[in-house]
């Protein structure tokens, strides 16, 4: 398994927002600090 570069940059992604309206992450990089969080549902 390869090893993760924590100082590298993350890759841009579009996620959906509020209402269901696509976002790329970079947009929401320039407000600030960014923290994902990634939930898989079982079940």
């Amino acid at each position: 398994m390869a090893k993760a570069n924590v100082e590298a940059p993350a890759p841009d992604a579009t996620v959906l927002g509020k209402g269901e309206a696509p976002v790329r992450l970079s947009e929401l990089w320039k407000e600030g600090p960014l923290v994902a969080l990634f939930l898989r549902h079982f079940g």
